[in-house]
């Protein structure tokens, strides 16, 4: 219940699992008037969570709710928050499996407008950034990424996901290619903000099977993360190698 709730402060980041048998965790922090936040629940690569976040306010109110990510929220008052941490349904929904809660206290905040979670999304959540990754944050150890230098990988139902990452900065208009070079890969492309929120994505923009994220603005300055992987991700069928290349204009 939120009388139990798991006192945490900004800059925490604390592990959970959701299970069938507790399919809700609470946490409670205390926060100002004022005070921007960004609430991040990161799925373990192993599971099939589709998270689900919750933010109550010190009168017991429901403030805000959202898959995966509460983005730039201002708190109204002084006092004591809670968060709820559950799964897509809650008490009616079926996924499972270990999570890593983010809180963070954003000095500036940046309006960022999430894309709705699809299906690919959900399953976008719970990529390992490498073969055998065993961290609950799946961007823990995404591969640097610099603009205009190519990179190459392999997607197999080994390793179905390769995520990178790279620096940017407001204003930029960047590109990212994911082009097919061998087998019969279906590229799917996915980007992700500095707050692991997703922003873009692409399956076959490209020619052919290849996935194209063309154009895109990027809202604030940060790390961005890029995630590689094919259609379907983890329940995909198609494998093959790719080059990916990120560049800006």
């Amino acid at each position: 219940t939120p009388d139990s709730a798991i006192f945490i402060t900004y800059g925490s980041s604390v592990e959970g699992e959701i299970t069938n048998e507790r399919y809700v965790i609470y946490y409670a922090f205390d926060g100002r008037a004022g005070d921007t936040v960004n609430i991040v629940m990161s799925t373990d690569p192993d599971g099939f969570l589709v998270p689900h976040v919750r933010l109550i306010g010190p009168d017991g109110a429901v403030l805000t709710e959202a898959d995966m990510a509460i983005n730039a929220f201002t708190l109204p008052a002084d006092g004591r928050y809670v968060i709820a941490a559950t799964r897509q349904g809650e008490s009616a929904g079926t996924t499972t499996g270990r999570f890593l809660l983010i809180l963070e206290y954003v000095s500036q905040p940046v309006a960022v407008t999430p894309i709705p979670l699809t299906p690919q999304a959900q399953l976008m959540q719970q990529v390992p950034a490498v073969t055998g990754a065993t961290t609950a944050d799946p961007f823990a150890n995404a591969i640097p990424l610099q603009y205009a230098h190519p990179v190459t990988g392999t997607i197999n139902n080994e390793q179905w996901a390769v995520i990178y990452q790279f620096e940017g900065h407001a204003g930029m208009v960047i590109s990212i290619s994911m082009r097919r070079t061998s087998g019969d890969l279906d590229c799917f492309l996915r980007l992700f903000g500095p707050d692991r929120t997703p922003l873009a994505e692409d399956d076959d923009g490209g020619d052919g099977t290849d996935a194209l994220i063309a154009d895109f603005t990027l809202p604030t300055d940060g790390i961005y993360f890029v995630g590689a992987t094919r259609y379907q991700a983890r329940e995909g069928s198609t494998a093959g190698t790719f080059e990916l290349v990120l560049t800006a204009r």
